[in-house]
């Protein structure tokens, strides 16, 4: 019984980091779009941020968390992703002040902020399910 929940737990993680890549995949795409077309680095890092966002919800709703994609689910994803964000700025705040050179800040930041994600996304966002 363990190893089933824990087979499915590494199940969800695998499906977690596929929707993770893909979103990373559309944002990078946006921002080559705009800043392509001229819009400039800010407006494609927007206009990535919030494609992103919306490919992570879908993906996670359908692949990850078997949800349907409701109002509820989404603004409970806003917030969690929001303070995920909030927490990467703390942190390359923190770590930058520290004195830690940016390759080891990136690192941490990316070992951090996804674990923060998916456990606000498993443990509230989508906590009705499963």
């Amino acid at each position: 019984m363990i190893a089933a929940a824990a087979s499915a737990e590494l199940k969800r993680l695998a499906a977690f980091g596929a929707v993770g890549f893909a979103s990373f995949c559309v944002y990078l795409a946006l921002v080559a779009v705009c800043v392509g077309a001229g819009l400039g680095q800010i407006a494609g890092a927007l206009v990535g941020f919030v494609g992103g966002t919306i490919v992570s919800f879908f993906g996670n709703c359908r692949f990850v968390f078997r949800a349907p994609p409701t109002t509820v689910a989404g603004g409970r994803f806003l917030a969690t992703t929001m303070a995920g964000f909030a927490l990467n700025l703390a942190l390359a705040w923190t770590l930058t002040t520290l004195g830690f050179h940016y390759a080891l800040m990136t690192l941490v930041i990316f070992l951090v902020v996804p674990g923060f994600n998916y456990v606000g996304h498993r443990l509230w966002t989508f906590a009705d399910r499963d």
